[in-house]
């Protein structure tokens, strides 16, 4: 005896669509976006938090950081290569354009403390946490 299981139905309607739109897009719609930073560390120190970021082929002029409270907002553009003509591609998966991406961090951060470094396709940045998030040393008082 078959069950009916309504989630094999709706993949099945799932990989129809992207099948249908992956030549407009180079990519599924109804899949995470291929734009957005999708490879990300986070871990943290007494003093800070480390965010590494892979984005190949991105050009760091075009990335925009925000920082509040303790969420990390990571913008920018991955251009489309103008040197093809969009009939000659026979195959696009890197998908080009605008993306976002928002972090939340394990602590408040100090904004004035923030700093990005870009290499080798990879963004990493420091964030130190504002003076409220370390830890402190609390002396007990013997009477």
């Amino acid at each position: 005896m078959r069950y009916y299981n309504p989630f094999r139905e709706l993949e099945s309607v799932r990989r129809e669509v992207d099948r249908i739109f992956n030549g407009y897009t180079g990519g599924s719609l109804l899949s995470r976006s291929s734009l957005a930073p999708a490879q990300i560390n986070v871990y943290e120190n007494s003093d800070d938090v480390e965010v590494e970021v892979l984005l190949p082929g991105i050009d760091p002029k075009a990335l925009d950081l925000q920082v509040v409270r303790n969420e990390l907002t990571i913008s920018g553009e991955r251009r489309q290569s103008e040197d093809v003509k969009p009939e000659a591609w026979h195959r696009q998966e890197r998908a080009a354009g605008k993306f976002v991406r928002k972090i939340a961090l394990p602590a408040e951060i100090d904004p004035d403390g923030v700093k990005a470094e870009y290499a080798n396709g990879v963004l990493a940045i420091r964030l130190a946490k504002s003076e409220a998030a370390r830890p402190r040393r609390i002396e007990v008082a013997v009477a």
